[in-house]
């Protein structure tokens, strides 16, 4: 086995969080296919085989419309006026 597929299958085990905003982030853009110029979060579980975005309540429509990505959230699902570091803690605790 060479160590590039060693690499992908142990990256592959873990959740992966992106925290960021698409037009300036390749890697945001590339997984779930929105582009936004306000920060989002994308989490997604090997395990689970699933991916979730969570984006601001007036991103939310436009969201469901383009993102590749099945389950979009809004923020406000986990609280009213986050921090957006307050908010990732959140969504940790909840979905990990």
């Amino acid at each position: 086995m060479t160590q590039n597929n060693t690499l992908t299958r142990k990256a592959m085990t873990k959740p992966l969080l992106i925290v960021n905003e698409s037009m300036r982030n390749a890697d945001m853009y590339y997984a779930t296919r929105f582009l936004a110029a306000d920060p989002f979060i994308y989490l997604c579980s090997p395990h689970e085989q699933k991916g979730i975005l969570i984006v601001s309540q007036m991103e939310y429509e436009r969201a469901r419309k383009e993102s590749i990505v099945k389950e979009i959230r809004s923020a406000l699902d986990y609280g009213y006026d986050l921090k957006m570091e307050e908010l990732i803690g959140k969504v940790l605790q909840k979905e990990v």
